[in-house]
């Protein structure tokens, strides 16, 4: 980890942050002493998961379509099958 001091940090904040978004992790000191210690953000799989939904809303007739081929699977394999699980 690299230690930068607060008055750098202040001066090229821009660039600190693209240090930090670029994977770096940096010590920040003010008089030679540790203050703060800047990392990059770490993004789970539900946050790009929910990124995906913003961006892809839910289509409305999803659950039309899901009901329509589970009465579709039931009338093809109504021979095969002599009792169907409750709903």
């Amino acid at each position: 980890m690299r230690s930068v001091t607060a008055t750098h940090v202040a001066r090229n904040f821009a660039r600190v942050l693209d240090e930090v978004e670029n994977g770096e992790e940096l010590l920040i000191t003010r008089d030679g002493k540790a203050v703060a210690r800047m990392a990059p953000e770490t993004r789970t799989s539900a946050d790009r998961l929910a990124e995906v939904f913003s961006r892809y809303p839910p289509d409305p007739d999803f659950a039309d379509d899901i009901e329509l081929a589970v009465k579709e699977m039931r009338e093809f394999f109504v021979d095969d099958i002599t009792e169907w699980p409750e709903e």
